[in-house]
């Protein structure tokens, strides 16, 4: 008989205290923050495929006349509302569609390259190497304006970075530039040649602030590109080195190479490399006639050879270029323009002319030193001719010799006039005026600066005064008052706003209210 003893039954489990024991406020913290952080993510991801499709969207209307404008609005907002984890994905597909085989997707996909990088110009700096590949790649098209667009881009890339406070190298920037171009001029292809030339000439001319130093390493390859018989292009090529003497970047010793290559190019059977060197051979005359002065017998020798050319205006560049030459060399010669001789007015709108292609803000002294050319000066002596006989070939030596009184009116002509009508003028695209030269110079707000301008007005007036209460010339009165009335014209024109060019302001009612209805007393 079995004995059956009770069945001793196994200890419990202890309870899980996970099943159990309610979530702490860490765990509930941290799980939210988790569904917060992915859904986040999420919805970054679909405003991204979004932003995507918005841009392919609008790039696909470019090849289409009737949405083409609604397209290039539209991208451009994009761009300047762009966040900046979107930009990588903004260039692929601008990138993308400048392969597009329509003409004007291509174009305007370059024009918005460059549009991204003024607008984010910390963000693309980055990209700058890749972007300045692909602009140069586009060069190889067979569309002349599609070439012309690559011009365009890389000209505005350069008036970005290649200026003093974009970058701490400008050197190895302008290394960035060049080196695909001249990698794209040793294709055996004129078209690519020629515009990969026009390209390069194209960053010289818009750098704002040039970096000299690194321009002057050009020439010597410049120098053998134009010697070398397998470049075709060497009419888009001599350009650049006019572009150089312009800004100061011909290096002494590479002139001598220089001027060799430009003598072989003057006797080439294409007439357009031999136009092309005349007017290299002029601008050097002109920018860098310091350097040239004991090199000129060669050179006159050929341009003498050169000088009936059968091809007009290849003649006429020639005899442009001698006439220059032989000025340099001191030889006299006909008429021929001199810079010099231009009168200061023009010369002074030249300068602002450069200054306003190059998209240069000057120092305030640059600036007023072409400004005062241009102002009150040659509206004084214009009013002279009407006087009769009172006016002196003795007092016409003194309007030309810049005296103290005429200087002053054309400061205060210049600045009353930027004073009031700066604003209005940058919106047309002037060249910066008095009161942007100022701000930049001294990094000042637009109040301060008008303010400092006004200051030198107030000086100005005291110059007139004390030259009509102590007069030390011989000069006549009336003459000295004929400087002081349109001085007073320039004060009611800009009193209350610029009445010169909105003329149907407060100006009306004071014409009325002296010549219509005069107050009798």
């Amino acid at each position: 008989m079995s004995f059956a003893g009770p069945r001793i039954s196994k200890p419990a489990k202890p309870p899980n205290p996970s099943a159990t024991t309610p979530p702490q406020p860490q765990q509930l913290s941290s799980s939210k923050s988790s569904s917060s952080s992915a859904s986040s993510s999420l919805s970054t991801r679909l405003a991204m495929v979004e932003l995507k499709q918005r841009i392919l969207t609008s790039l696909s209307k470019l090849s289409d006349r009737d949405t083409y404008q609604i397209a290039v609005e539209d991208l451009e907002k994009i761009i300047q509302t762009l966040p900046p984890e979107s930009l990588p994905m903004l260039l692929n597909c601008l990138y993308d569609a400048s392969a597009d085989p329509k003409p004007a997707v291509k174009k305007e996909s370059l024009r918005l390259l460059s549009l991204v990088s003024a607008s984010h110009p910390d963000f693309t700096s980055t990209h700058l190497t890749k972007i300045i590949a692909h602009v140069v790649k586009r060069l190889k098209d067979a569309d002349s304006g599609v070439r012309d667009a690559c011009r365009d881009s890389i000209g505005s890339l350069s008036a970005q970075y290649l200026k003093a406070h974009s970058v701490s190298d400008n050197g190895s920037v302008v290394g960035l530039f060049m080196k695909p171009l001249f990698e794209a001029m040793m294709e055996q292809n004129k078209g690519v040649q020629s515009g990969a030339a026009l390209c390069m000439a194209k960053i010289v001319d818009c750098a704002l602030e040039p970096p000299v130093s690194s321009f002057q390493k050009l020439c010597p390859r410049i120098c053998k590109l134009l010697n070398n018989p397998n470049f075709l292009a060497k009419s888009s090529l001599l350009p650049v080195v006019s572009s150089l003497s312009q800004v100061g970047a011909i290096a002494p010793q590479s002139l001598d190479n220089l001027q060799q290559s430009i003598h072989d190019c003057l006797g080439s059977p294409d007439w357009a490399t031999r136009k092309a060197a005349a007017d290299v051979l002029i601008a050097l005359a002109l920018h860098s006639s310091n350097m040239i002065t004991d090199r000129t017998a060669s050179t006159l020798t050929v341009l003498e050879a050169c000088r009936f050319d059968k091809i007009k205006p290849v003649r006429d560049s020639m005899t442009e270029a001698l006439q220059f030459w032989k000025k340099i060399a001191g030889k006299g010669g006909d008429e021929a323009p001199n810079e010099k001789k231009v009168p200061s007015h023009i010369r002074g709108y030249m300068r602002e002319a450069k200054w306003f292609h190059r998209k240069y803000t000057p120092t305030l002294d640059e600036y007023l030193s072409a400004a005062l050319d241009t102002s009150s000066f040659s509206l004084a002596v214009t009013s002279f001719i009407g006087m009769g006989d009172i006016v002196t070939k003795d007092s016409l030596d003194w309007v030309f010799s810049d005296p103290k009184i005429l200087k002053a009116a054309s400061l205060i002509g210049r600045l009353k006039n930027d004073i009031k009508s700066h604003q209005f003028e940058q919106k047309r695209g002037h060249v910066a005026s008095a009161v942007e030269c100022y701000m930049k110079q001294y990094d000042v707000a637009e109040e301060e600066a008008t303010l400092g301008l006004s200051k030198q007005v107030n000086n100005a007036w005291k110059d007139i005064n004390e030259a009509l209460l102590h007069q030390t010339t011989t000069i006549p009165m009336p003459l000295l008052l004929r400087i002081l009335n349109l001085t007073r014209v320039v004060e009611v024109l800009y009193k209350h706003g610029d009445a010169f060019t909105h003329t149907g302001t407060f100006l009306k009612d004071i014409v009325v209210s002296l010549f219509v209805e005069p107050v009798h007393l």
